[in-house]
């Protein structure tokens, strides 16, 4: 059951000198998530812990 009663917003805070390799996690986690895509299509797609939740728990189609 998913509760609309609220509605989350966040920011990530990242030293300047760290986003490079965060930027590298986060391609990579797509590359995972949507391994069935091109690796640039994957790259692309908007992550949404919502949407990594149904993937991860197998509720949604990759």
């Amino acid at each position: 059951m998913v509760d609309k009663n609220f509605f989350a917003l966040a920011g990530v805070v990242i030293k300047n000198d760290q986003v490079d390799s965060v930027d590298h996690e986060v391609k990579a986690l797509k590359a995972t998530l949507w391994s069935n895509l091109r690796i640039h299509t994957a790259e692309s797609i908007v992550l949404h812990q919502m949407l990594a939740n149904q993937i991860l728990h197998g509720s949604t189609q990759r």
